[in-house]
């Protein structure tokens, strides 16, 4: 395939007018904003389309400590927004292990998972208003970025902070926006709700040989609103795990959850001792332990494991295939099985197929995320991965899994599904982008009405 065109957008104006003279002519556009290799393959673009590269918009317009606020364009990496916010004692929750080059808001325009679910309110979270340029080439600001006040400076001097996600009136344009992988509109900055940076952390694990305990426990401490990161990972996958950040660690059990407890604002060394107390009593009462990080865990091995400054990849382009979804906590490991058991029956070695859950939604859902750890020069069996991804969509998919970001080998089977969210998607599109510029074919196949 030829390479496409590349074009960087100097200002969010500039990402206008690329919009309305691409729509003129006809010509794709599809929009990125990280830098480095693409994981999943998004922001790929071939040689008859631009390739609008937002990377070079990489100002954090404002940190707002008083309403733990931060306003960032595409180009912002998490890396660099945690050098802005550390000084203001702020910090922004981030999914594991962003790669160097990842942008704050495309990973929240794709709805990656942070670690921290008490802090995981709905699933737009911590994106909270957003500047969108639609095919047609015009702008369109949400919730309270809307106004009044036509620009940022004089809604902040009205005292307006651009946090209320839903806006103008009831339009919630940027969950049509979100998970749409640059389909319905491009984003030239967005607000992003911060939290304090915790004083004082302890680190520990719970570990168990079956889920269940290990998503009792983090029932628990959700529901209370204890613990900040958590995450869960078999053994293969918290292998890989260690192995990235090179802090090689021997798993004691099948599921191992990582906690993170910080303490609060205001008398932390209180905060976080009634935090453990009561997080290893919610453990004992499921039973299971809360083993200290010193004791189960290799040193320093949570600070790079939940770190966004290093050079750390978990996965490396070209050496794993995945697949990921929605779900719950007590169907995850089932619909893990039925991964695991396909690949392992189209080769795979079953001991480098891992299991990833990061609980949500204030413990309520999870993201389950299922990985072959491959030899990148098993082109054969990479091959055969590729060729079953749109029929283990499908069983995953009867079985309960919901994919709300799908992947692109995944997409066409996940959207066959509902014919009729395809045809409600296209009336949509058919007004936020009448020419069918925006990264054509990414999601769905058009109905054609």
């Amino acid at each position: 395939m030829a390479d496409a065109t590349h074009i960087r957008a100097k200002s969010p104006t500039d990402v206008g007018t690329i919009l309305s003279a691409a729509g003129r002519d006809g010509t794709p556009v599809v929009p990125r904003s990280s830098t480095g290799p693409a994981r999943i393959g998004r922001g790929a673009a071939g040689g008859d389309e631009i390739l609008l590269d937002l990377s070079t918009l990489d100002e954090t317009v404002v940190v707002d400590r008083r309403n733990r606020v931060a306003i960032v364009e595409p180009g912002v990496t998490f890396a660099g927004l945690e050098q802005r916010l550390e000084p203001e004692g702020l910090r922004v929750t981030h999914p594991l292990l962003p790669t160097p080059g990842k942008s704050v808001l495309a990973a929240f325009l794709d709805r990656e998972p942070p670690l921290v679910p008490k802090y995981h309110w709905d699933m737009t979270d911590p994106l909270l208003c957003a500047e969108l340029w639609f095919g047609t080439g015009d702008r369109f600001r949400t919730g309270g970025a809307a106004g009044p006040g036509d620009t940022l400076e004089e809604q902040w001097a009205a005292g307006m902070h651009q946090k209320n996600p839903l806006g103008p009136a009831q339009t919630d344009l940027l969950k049509v926006v979100q998970g749409s992988q640059g389909t319905m509109g491009v984003a030239t900055w967005g607000s992003i709700r911060l939290e304090v940076r915790p004083q004082l952390t302890t680190d520990h694990a719970v570990c168990a040989d079956e889920l269940g305990p290990v998503a009792d426990f983090v029932h628990g401490v959700t529901r209370v609103r204890i613990c900040d990161e958590i995450s869960i990972f078999d053994t293969a996958a918290l292998r890989a795990l260690g192995q990235a950040v090179g802090s090689p660690i021997e798993p004691v059990a099948e599921w191992t959850a990582l906690v993170r407890i910080g303490s609060l604002p205001f008398l932390p060394e209180e905060s976080l001792e009634v935090q453990t107390h009561d997080a290893a009593a919610i453990a004992a009462a499921a039973g299971v332990g809360l083993a200290a990080g010193s004791d189960a865990l290799p040193a320093g091995f949570l600070d790079a494991a939940l770190g966004v400054t290093s050079d750390h990849r978990w996965k490396v382009p070209g050496a794993f295939r995945d697949v990921f979804f929605l779900s719950s906590l007590d169907t995850a490991p089932r619909l893990a099985a039925i991964a695991r058991e396909r690949w392992v029956g189209l080769g795979v070695d079953p001991a480098t197929v891992g299991t990833y859950i990061q609980p949500l939604d204030q413990g309520r859902s999870c993201h389950v995320e299922i990985t072959a750890f491959l030899d990148d020069s098993t082109t054969d069996l990479h091959a055969g991965l590729d060729a079953d991804m749109p029929d283990l969509t499908r069983e995953l998919a009867a079985a309960g899994a919901f994919f709300s970001r799908p992947a692109p080998a995944a997409a066409s089977s996940v959207y066959a599904r509902c014919p009729d969210s395809v045809r409600t998607l296209d009336l949509v599109k058919t007004i936020l982008d009448p020419a069918g510029i925006l990264a054509p074919g990414r999601l769905w196949t058009r109905s054609g009405k």
